[in-house]
This record gives C-alpha cells, structure tokens and sequence, in this order.
C-alpha cells in the first residue's frame, strides 16, 4: 500500500520554496528551473515505517536539438541513487536506500552528470539551458498489504529507451531511443537478444504499439527469429503480445526481425505521420518458460435450460459441482461483466478487484507482473464518466489506468470520504487476486478487445502462470462458434464461445455463459 507523506509544488506561491537550497533559479509560476551544476533541496524526512520513494516530476528546458537528452544524477544524503537522461516531461521515481535515511531532514542534490559541458563552454548565454524544471516532489511510503508471492516462473526482461542500457541490442531500422520507448522506423527492424538467462521453450513477450495512423489503416508486422517465421501481428492499439518461440540448443542469442507489413505498401500510408513514417514502438521485450503443449481439446455446449432443473443437472455431470459452487470458481479480471451478474444472480457475490473494472490489456499485463503494487494511491485516483450513456460516476486509478464501476450517480458528487475508501480497499483486493493467482484454485476469465487476441490471451496468461499455474478463459462472444462451446488453446490458455445476439434473452445469455463456465472448469482439471 502507497500512503502519500507530502507533496510540494514549487510555484513563486507554493510550499515548495521553503524547501529549495542553492542551485535554483528564482520560482516562476508553478516551477522552479535549477541554474547551478547540483540544487539541493532540504526536505522533511518522513515518520511512518516503511520504505520511502520520492517521486520528482521534471523536464529539461528547450535546448538546442544536439542537447534535447540531458543528464541528471540524484543523491540523498551523499549517497548516490541514479541517474536519468531526461529528453522530456519525466517522472523520476525512486526509492530511498536505508543508508541514506536519517532523522530530520533528507538533502536531496539533483545535479548534471559528471563530464557534462557547462552553458558557458557551450557559448549558450541562459544558465537553463542546461538546466531542469522541478514542477512537484511527491514523498510516499510504501508497506505491502500482505507479503507478494514469489515469483516461481523467471523471465528475462529487456526495457528500450533513453535510460536503458540496451541501445546496443538495437540493430538495424531503429531511431534513436526516447524516453521509455524507441520507434521502428524501417521497413525491417532487426533486434538482438541475449539468451544466457532465457529459458527454453520460451515466450516471447512484445510491448508494442502503432504511430497515430490514418483511420481504419492496418498496420500488420511479420515477425521471424533466426530466419525463421514466429508469425504475424496486427497492430491497431498498444498491447503487450506474446509468440512461441524455441531458441536452438546452444544458442547465446535470438535475432529478431521485424518485417512492417503495409508500411510501405501503399504510397499513402508511407507519407510521415507527426514526423515518423508508418512506424511502431518497442518499449520492452521479455523471454518467459512457454507453457507444456498439450494436445488441442473441446467441449460442446450442454444440453441444459436454465429454466428448468435440466442446466444444474447438466453442470453436475460435466464438471462435478453444482451450479453455485462452478461460479465461485472462476474471477473476472477486466473486460466483462457477465461472471459478477451472473453470481448476483445466484446469491454467489463475490469481492474482486478487476470484476466490475475495465483496464487496456498492456497494462493489465503490467500489473499482474506487478502484483498491482501501488494501486489506489489516494493522490492518483480521480472520478470521471466513462462516456454519455453511463449514469454512474467511474474510479479512474492513474497508476494501471483501471477505471472501475461504482455505485454513485451522476446527479450527485461522490461521498467525500470516497476516495479514501477506495485507497484503502483497493490494495487489500489487489493482494487477494494475486494470492489467488498464485495458489491456482481459480480459472481467470477475461474478454480482450483487441486484434491479435490469441497473441494478446497468451501475454496475460504468462503474466499470471509467473506466480503460479494458472488458467485464463478467453471470451470470445462473436458468435464464431456454438456459444457456450470451449476450446483448449494451450496448456493453462481457455477459449469459450458466446454470441452478444442472445444478450436480449437473459436466460438464454446465461445458459450459454453457464454451459461455457462447466467446460472450461472440465477441461482444466483434465490436465
């Protein structure tokens, strides 16, 4: 859990300037610029147990272009905790090490890196020019609700971006790293991974997302390793996908080549986009053990009604539970309602922390690998309308962008003490999902909107099967199959079959939903 300690604003009129040492230009508004080679601040060392992080949003001042990434190192009390290349607005996160910890007060010295031109050797007549914006220093404790649990699935995780130390994995067909990502800009992209940590098979794990392109433009990549095909992708929003891939015996190295599809083939969309061509964003690669094959399996829709004792019949032979007990089996997380009506409706309420949330799926992935760490920072949860024909306010949590139902109309504000509830609500619910995921008692089920569904499904059942041995049923209520059908993809990878035309007819929805809910717990404990 994220407690917020303090938060200072460095305007002419704000808190903040009480806390600024030498090094620092004059406030303006709502910042304070650092003129000197290191400003100190002195700030006020938090009281509650805990580990503390601090949390600094800057920016460097428009310089000329050969110096748009500058450097900043940070020290807390003489001891050194890192440094960032800051290209642009930058939150700047860091926790606080035990031996730079000290009643009173925290001296925190935020300086240009060691060898660094000064403006007056550079000829530039503004001491800013190489100089950083503090806008707010948030000071926040972190204590884990309950201890995570541990990893039991190790992967091998490579970030791309200015303050990475992987620009050497960077091949052919790149642009220069930016802060948190670094944009294919060829026809063929090339990368290298290094593969002496890697296991074997593995899964390979791509956060990825398209330039802004025209409307209704698909942007397909092939994707090969070792000069052979892995397989396609569409990209139409940022999503972390994932492919199978099964390195040779022996190898120290995975090359990877990018292949973009349409980029160039239409003169239209090869025209730049904001300055790039049809291009795409790296932003992590991770190498994760791949699940063991298992022949492909299904299970056709029960015989059942919902209207007569013939569906609880049907379940209890298929599965070996009753009706009320298959419900409590399975936890939404994000992407359909229909498992938390369908357990209002038979007295089987359940609490959860994604049930009633929407959340996109790259960051749903991100905050499995997490454990959903941080979620419900009071300082970053907001209220806001998911769209004109909600009539309830929504949660928005800015740490996962989750926005989750509540049960406040819009003809009122919510509750004063709201926000509050939630932030102390929220990590509690956060650490009983991952408990959950770890001791495997559960099916997760989910409904992506997204293209590559298969790729999309995989990444977030790796992401769970990192704790523990986890199922995901993958909804897919297109109607492309015998709704209430399932079909096993992969080992620990769900996919069951709805259509939203039977959604006017309540009974015939759930019977459809409740069939599906008894094959995929079938074929679950088959393996």
């Amino acid at each position: 859990m994220i407690t917020l300690q303090a938060s200072y604003h460095f305007g002419a009129a704000s808190d903040g300037r009480m806390l600024l040492g030498t090094g620092w230009a004059a406030p303006e508004a709502d910042f304070v610029w650092s003129v000197g080679a290191a400003s100190t601040l002195l700030v006020p060392a938090p009281q509650a147990s805990g580990e503390t992080v601090l949390e600094f949003r800057i920016e460097p001042f428009i310089a000329p272009p050969e110096l748009r990434h500058q450097h900043a190192s940070l020290t807390i009390n003489h001891v050194g905790v890192g440094s960032r290349r800051v290209g642009g607005p930058l939150t700047w996160r860091v926790a606080v090490p035990a031996d730079a910890l000290a009643p009173g007060m925290l001296r925190i010295d935020l300086a240009r890196a060691a060898g660094r031109p000064t403006p007056a050797e550079l000829g530039l007549p503004d001491p800013r020019d190489l100089g950083f914006k503090l806008t707010n220093l948030k000071v926040l404790t972190r204590r884990p609700v309950r201890p995570p649990p541990p990893v039991r699935r190790r992967h091998a995780l490579f970030r791309f971006g200015c303050n990475e130390p992987t620009a050497g994995l960077l091949q052919d067909g790149w642009g220069e790293p930016e802060d948190g990502f670094v944009w294919a800009v060829g026809r063929t992209s090339t990368l290298s991974l290094p593969l002496h940590d890697a296991p074997r098979p593995a899964v390979l794990l791509l956060d990825m997302r398209p330039v802004a392109a025209p409307s209704g433009a698909r942007q397909r990549l092939a994707i090969g390793a070792n000069g052979k095909l892995l397989g396609y992708l569409d990209l139409r929003a940022r999503g972390i996908l994932a492919l199978p891939i099964d390195p040779a015996r022996g190898a120290d190295s995975l090359t990877l080549h990018f292949d973009n599809i349409d980029a160039y083939a239409n003169p239209g969309l090869a025209a730049h986009v904001s300055g790039l061509p049809f291009a795409w964003a790296l932003a992590s690669a991770r190498l994760a053990p791949a699940p063991a094959r298992v022949a492909p399996a299904s299970l056709p829709r029960l015989a059942g009604r919902w209207a007569d004792a013939t569906l609880a019949d049907a379940v209890a032979a298929r599965c070996g539970l009753s009706l009320q007990d298959l419900v409590t089996r399975f936890e939404s997380i994000a992407g359909s309602c229909r498992l938390g009506n369908l357990q209002r409706r038979l007295d089987r309420d359940q609490v959860g922390l994604l049930r009633y949330a929407a959340v996109h799926q790259h960051e749903l992935v991100e905050g499995i690998l997490a454990g959903f760490a941080d979620v419900g920072r009071p300082d970053a949860l907001l209220w806001d309308v998911r769209g004109p024909e909600d009539t309830t306010w929504r949660l928005i949590d800015l740490v996962f962008q989750i926005s989750f139902a509540t049960p406040y109309k819009l003809a009122a504000p919510p509750p004063s003490d709201a926000i509050a509830k939630f932030g102390t609500s929220l990590p509690w619910l956060a650490a009983k999902l991952m408990e959950d995921v770890a001791s495997a008692d559960k099916i997760f089920l989910t409904r992506l909107a997204y293209d590559s569904d298969d790729a999309a499904a995989l990444a977030v059942l790796t992401a769970l099967r990192r704790f523990g041995d986890a199922w995901l049923l993958l909804i897919d209520d297109a109607g492309r199959a015998e709704p209430g059908s399932v079909e096993r993809l992969a080992n620990g990878l769900l996919r069951g079959h709805l259509d939203a035309r039977e959604d006017a007819d309540l009974d015939l929805a759930d019977t459809s939903f409740v069939s599906l809910l008894a094959n995929a717990w079938a074929l679950a404990r088959k393996e």
